[in-house]
């Protein structure tokens, strides 16, 4: 049951738009601090902690080494915490083992890079 929007609180992404800022923020990440309306973020970023408002498309997940704990942004266990077991580069995709919630311990293989994000520790 996958969703056109993918947003979580709690989760690192980065800003993908080089007008936001004058460019400045390009490619910079930042925490989602709360999700309006679905698609727009209220974001911290993680270096300076400037707040910005930005929509989901001028935004990208955040893949982190293998061992970090992650959100399943989309499909199956969406919402869930995981954690990050291996990752293809060349198919562009990853493995995660749940770590909460009444899947805990399910292993999901071939999940998108777009499908997962850093969690802010």
């Amino acid at each position: 049951s996958r969703k056109d929007y993918w947003l979580h609180p709690g989760i690192v992404v980065k800003i993908m738009n080089k007008k936001v800022g004058g460019g400045k923020y390009y490619k910079a990440k930042a925490s989602v601090e709360e999700v309006v309306e679905r698609y727009v973020a209220k974001l911290r970023t993680l270096d300076s902690g400037v707040k910005i408002q930005i929509d989901q498309e001028d935004l990208e997940t955040v893949i982190p080494r293998v061992g970090s704990s992650v959100r399943i942004l989309n499909g199956r266990c969406r919402g869930a915490r995981a954690e990050l077991t291996s990752i293809d580069v060349e198919k562009f995709n990853v493995s995660v083992r749940v770590t909460e919630g009444p899947r805990r311990g399910v292993v999901l293989e071939g999940v998108e890079y777009e499908d997962i994000s850093k969690l802010l520790e």
